[in-house]
């Protein structure tokens, strides 16, 4: 099972290609592969822990039982709006957490979930110099490219392809192996974090990996990946000149991710920080990154307030996943706290804040297999881009996300911290 999942890792990491796949032969089956090889593995797993006599009434509770209810609740909770767009949007939430509950039933033990860290580390680092290397030939032959994806043919802008191509000043954002730029370069922006916290990486090689992933987050032109790999330097840095421990190490992280979290809350809603550079030499940063998502921001809630505050639009009502036809009055869902407002208003905003605060919290006081990796992970989603992308819906990333942070808090001995950190 352990190749297994590596394999599914490995896959997964290559979405653009199935997704061409999947626009060629317009099968509706392919378009789920990833949903599909999610529940069979989560199946395969369950059936494999019960004929080993491995699945103990706590964890049958946990994997089985718990998602059939939450599920079940979700689903008639939700009565009142159209079935379809909940089952998308049980698809994008709810479904990747299949794949980390099938873990559950793999990887028992302490050193069950030492291995599975350092394969996931291995493999996303390997994924990420694929990654990087495609970039620079989609940046070199971008025409060649273009035509080889037969843009027109599969209709990009309605994203046909299941594939995002975006141009600045006639330069490709790359989208790497994933099927965005927002894809390729966070996936850069996880290797870097990969690179410096995983303590898997040789001394020597970390200079050089984590200088070509950075290398590789500009080269997709997604500042957010590039302004978080910056403000986590500053911070690394900071701690390494005063030489922090590692217990303070875990604290200083929890205290950045919230200081940051403030800060961007305040910069993407509301137009101060933005007319301060409207008339600068920064003006078409500043509009492009700030004004148009504190509009996006103001134009959604209004909707929400208009409708329900406390529960949202309706579940599917915006964002792009979904039949076309049922999206006509759609309205793109750019950053996590935008979503989370629109499809379930200000309680599963505050909801899912709270969760991620008591998992920090956790990590902090007490850490498990890549401790500081998942803190990181955690800084740079609710610090750097809760505001800024939407993670909810950037499969396969919502997926590591979701494992590095299960392994975390799963996985805990009475070793030392620094065994811990791998």
């Amino acid at each position: 099972m352990v190749m297994l999942t590596t394999v599914c890792f490995f896959v997964f990491c290559f979405t653009s290609v199935f997704s061409l796949v999947a626009a060629r032969l317009d099968n509706p089956i392919v378009k789920l592969w990833k949903e599909v090889l999610v529940l069979i593995y989560y199946v395969f797993s369950v059936f494999l822990a019960l004929i080993r006599g491995r699945l103990k009434l706590s964890t049958l509770i946990l994997v089985v039982i718990a998602p059939a209810f939450i599920l079940t609740v979700y689903i008639i909770t939700s009565l009142g709006d159209d079935l379809t767009l909940v089952m998308y949007q049980i698809k994008n939430d709810f479904i990747p957490f299949f794949f980390v509950l099938g873990l559950m039933n793999i990887f028992i033990t302490f050193d069950e979930g030492a291995t599975l860290y350092k394969k996931l580390c291995k493999t996303l680092l390997i994924v990420g110099v694929i990654n990087l290397g495609v970039i620079v030939v989609q940046k070199i032959f971008t025409e060649w490219f273009m035509i080889f994806l037969q843009v027109d043919e599969f209709n990009n802008s309605s994203r046909g392809s299941g594939l995002r191509l975006d141009n600045v000043s006639d330069s490709l954002r790359a989208m790497g192996t994933l099927t965005s730029f927002i894809g390729s370069g966070t996936l850069m922006a996880i290797c870097f974090f990969i690179t410096l916290e995983s303590g898997i990486v040789n001394k020597k090689l970390k200079p050089i990996l984590a200088g070509l992933f950075l290398a590789g987050a500009v080269a997709t032109l997604y500042k957010t990946a590039v302004i978080g790999i910056a403000i986590y330097c500053v911070i690394k840095l900071t701690m390494v000149v005063i030489r922090v421990d590692v217990k303070l190490t875990r604290v200083i992280w929890g205290g950045a991710t919230a200081i940051i979290f403030f800060i961007m809350l305040f910069v993407f809603n509301d137009y101060y920080v933005y007319d301060q550079m409207k008339n600068t030499r920064f003006h078409d940063a500043a509009y492009s990154s700030i004004y148009v998502r504190v509009l996006q921001h103001d134009n959604i809630f209004n909707d929400v307030e208009k409708d329900s505050l406390l529960t949202g639009v309706g579940i599917g009502v915006n964002g792009t996943e979904g039949p076309s036809g049922l999206k006509v009055a759609s309205k793109a869902l750019d950053s996590t706290y935008i979503n989370l407002l629109s499809n379930y208003g200000l309680i599963g905003v505050l909801l899912y804040l709270t969760i991620y605060i008591l998992i920090m919290l956790r990590v902090v006081i007490k850490p498990g297999i890549g401790a500081t990796l998942t803190l990181s992970l955690l800084f740079y989603h609710l610090g750097i881009e809760f505001f800024t992308n939407n993670i909810l819906m950037n499969f396969p990333l919502n997926l590591f996300f979701y494992i590095f942070i299960y392994i975390s808090l799963f996985y805990r001995s009475e070793r030392d911290d620094a065994e811990l950190s791998y």
